[in-house]
């Protein structure tokens, strides 16, 4: 019945239909027939525009859902990799603390052994400046 391509098309089909003003009335009961079949392929086109419309719908859903699942496994590796990473970062830090100590430590066992080793004649020294001192101020 229709088989040309377009909206041109279906519109000179409908416009068979449309009643003139001086259509009898046996003339508009053969056009009520006659769109019968067209009436019924337009409610089978709603209800197929209907069946995608939902099925669409429900692919939405599904990616929405998809997409909240991975998000949710993003999240929780991002707070997985943060934790390990703020690990790290502690323990390269702990280790430079403690290097730091030690530099410092050892650099008081040096101090401390240096004024171990200079210090008996270093008291005689000073043993002879305070007597000195003491026998000016007597003076």
């Amino acid at each position: 019945m229709i088989e040309q391509s377009g909206s041109g098309a279906l519109r000179a089909f409908l416009d068979r239909f449309r009643r003139q003003a001086a259509v009898p009335a046996q003339a508009a009961d053969d056009l009520a027939a006659e769109l019968r079949p067209l009436f019924a392929a337009l409610d089978a086109l709603d209800r197929e525009a209907d069946a995608l419309r939902e099925a669409a719908a429900r692919r939405e859903g599904e990616r929405d859902a998809a997409a909240a699942a991975r998000l949710d496994e993003l999240r929780a590796a991002g707070g997985r990799n943060a934790a390990a990473a703020r690990r790290r970062a502690a323990a390269r830090t702990l280790r430079s603390y403690d290097a730091e100590a030690a530099a410092v430590a050892e650099a008081g066992r040096a101090e401390a052994s240096r004024i171990r080793a200079a210090g008996p004649g270093r008291i005689d020294a000073l043993a002879e400046k305070v007597v000195e001192l003491v026998f000016e101020a007597r003076e």
